[in-house]
């Protein structure tokens, strides 16, 4: 009797993949918005948060591709279906948070090496 439990929730339900959808279309549409505001407006701002925007847009995209694997079913090669997908997913978007940082970080530090070596000339 495992399915006599009394909680407020739906069993095999979409588990939220249309608002992550919505939210994955209009951070996309955000983030390109703002590219081209910027690009129209020679506004570097603008282009570096498009980059943050589309980066978190990026998040999003691996969100729902892996939601709509995690779905299918167990197979004798898996038993365990593709619910591990959703941690791998997790390890991917930290990755590319800590890579974005640290290429972020050498940029800036290759930029400041530059000045400093035209001071000196």
């Amino acid at each position: 009797m495992a399915d006599a439990h009394a909680h407020p929730h739906a069993h095999g339900g979409t588990g939220g993949a249309v608002p992550l959808r919505v939210a994955f279309v209009v951070t996309l549409g955000i983030a390109l918005l703002e590219c081209a505001g910027g690009y129209a407006a020679r506004s570097v701002a603008l282009l570096a948060d498009s980059a943050y925007v589309f980066m978190d847009a990026v998040a999003l995209g691996i969100a729902v591709a892996v939601q709509i694997q995690a779905r299918r079913p167990a197979t004798q090669r898996r038993s365990f279906g593709y619910a591990r997908l959703e941690a791998l997913a997790a390890r991917a978007n930290g990755g590319l948070l800590l890579g974005s940082y640290s290429s972020s970080r050498s940029k800036r530090r290759a930029a400041s090496a530059q000045r400093k070596r035209r001071r000196a000339a």
